[in-house]
C-alpha cells in the first residue's frame, strides 16, 4: 500500500474507488431453471443490504461464519435432521462472502425435494434465532475459525491474499 501511495503521489493522483449503488431489494425472489441433470439443485441466497468497512466488516464476516456453522454447519442439529430425512446430502454447503462493496450468503446443494428443503431451512433458521445457544458451542466454533485463520496464515500465498483483501476492505491485518 505504501508503494501504491508513493506511485500515486509521483503521478499526482490516487486511484478513486467507484462503488455503484446497489438496490436493497432482491431482484428475483425465486429463480428456477429446467435442466437435464440427475438431481435438482437448490440455492438459497441472502443479500446484505448495509455496507460497512474496516474492522466492522471483518467482525460481521466472522459473526456470519459463526452463525452459519451454528445454524446449518455439519455438526448442527438442523443439518443432521435434514440429512437423516434425506433432504440434503454431502453436496450441501453454506458460504458467506462479505466485501466493502457487497455481501451475500448462499446455502445449497443437491436434493430430490427442493421446496421441502427450502421450507425446512427457513423454519430451522427461525428456530435457531429464537433459541439460547450454549456458550460452549459458540466457543467451539470460534476456535474452529481461529484455527482456520492460523492455517491460512501459515501459507504464504494465502497470507498475501488475506493481506490484500484486508487492505482493500479497509482494515489492517496486524
Amino acid at each position: 500500500l505504501r508503494l501504491l501511495d508513493k506511485y500515486a503521489a509521483a503521478e499526482g493522483s490516487r486511484p478513486e474507488r467507484i462503488i455503484p449503488d446497489e438496490p436493497e431489494e432482491v431482484a428475483n425472489e425465486v429463480h428456477e431453471e429446467k435442466m437435464k441433470i440427475a438431481r435438482p439443485k437448490v440455492c438459497i441466497g441472502f443479500k446484505e443490504t448495509h455496507r460497512v468497512g474496516g474492522r466492522l466488516l471483518l467482525r460481521r464476516n466472522i459473526i456470519t461464519e459463526i452463525a452459519l456453522d451454528l445454524i446449518i454447519g455439519p455438526g448442527s442439529d438442523l443439518y443432521n435432521s435434514l440429512y437423516e430425512k434425506e433432504l440434503l446430502d454431502d453436496s450441501f454447503s453454506a458460504y458467506h462472502l462479505g466485501h466493502l462493496e457487497f455481501g451475500f450468503t448462499v446455502l445449497g446443494g443437491d436434493t430430490d425435494h427442493p421446496d421441502l428443503l427450502v421450507e425446512a431451512i427457513e423454519e430451522g433458521i427461525s428456530q435457531v434465532m429464537q433459541a439460547k445457544i450454549p456458550e460452549v458451542e459458540v466457543q467451539r466454533i470460534k476456535d474452529k475459525i481461529y484455527g482456520k485463520i492460523v492455517r491460512l496464515l501459515d501459507n504464504l500465498e494465502q497470507r498475501c491474499l488475506l493481506t490484500i483483501r484486508a487492505l482493500s476492505d479497509g482494515y489492517d491485518v496486524d
